[in-house]
């Protein structure tokens, strides 16, 4: 059994050994940057102080983790409300209660359907994560979408002094170090996870549904679907 602890964002299994989230894991691929002197650069650069632009950062994370909590909360409603959707059950997650509420589940096996924000792992690997919205067909193809609320997302990378793009470390160096591939891995990652488990199960559409806000208001959701990239997850869990 796996449990999820909400308030500590944290993944407990029966021997009571921690497991990394999927986005955790990721992190370790990302090449360290010295926020504090990005800032002090931007700040130079616009004329105002460092600590505006600091301010100005953390205010922009706290508005998304706002709009992003609740576009997930409606996202997630409106689809375990429901009984089936398009001809496929949906399936709702396991919750039970000891000294904090928890979400469970007893193993990652999967039957065809609609789940929200299920629990997938990885056992040789001690890794687990809730994916936003996928479904598997009657005839066993994932189709595996993630929402994200961040102001923009950017395909291509920051470009270096010498005119090179800036990438993501190893084995995902051949990606630039931009939310679009970070979120693409971790989408990735999810689907690989779901068909280690589940043998029969082929690749359908990966995609991120990015909800756009304006003044506070959801206003559109744009579609950007996401390449294949099992081959480089398998590479990195090894």
């Amino acid at each position: 059994m796996i449990k999820f602890y909400e308030d500590e964002h944290k993944y407990i299994d029966q021997t009571e050994q921690t497991w990394q989230g999927v986005t955790t894991w990721l992190k370790q691929f990302e090449p360290v940057k010295d926020w504090d002197k990005i800032a002090e650069k931007k700040a130079k650069k616009l004329k105002v102080s460092k600590q505006q632009i600091l301010d100005e950062w953390q205010k922009e994370n706290e508005l998304a983790i706002i709009q992003g909590n609740m576009f997930h909360k409606e996202r997630q409603i409106a689809v375990t409300g429901l009984e089936s959707q398009n001809n496929l059950k949906i399936h709702v997650s396991n919750f039970g209660e000891d000294d904090k509420v928890y979400k469970f589940t007893n193993d990652f096996k999967l039957v065809p359907g609609i789940y929200c924000e299920h629990l997938v792992g990885l056992n040789s690997k001690k890794i687990c994560g809730q994916p936003d919205y996928f479904e598997i067909t009657t005839d066993w193809v994932l189709n595996l979408y993630d929402y994200k609320t961040v102001k923009e997302i950017k395909i291509d990378g920051h470009l270096n002094w010498d005119g090179t793009e800036e990438k993501l470390l190893q084995p995902f160096g051949s990606l630039p170090n931009t939310n679009y591939w970070k979120y693409a891995l971790q989408i990735n990652t999810y689907a690989y996870m779901i068909k280690r488990n589940n043998p029969k199960i082929t690749l359908g559409k990966l995609a991120i549904l990015h909800a756009i806000f304006k003044d506070g208001v959801h206003v559109e959701t744009k579609t950007l679907e996401v390449p294949d990239l099992q081959h480089l997850i398998k590479n990195a869990l090894k």
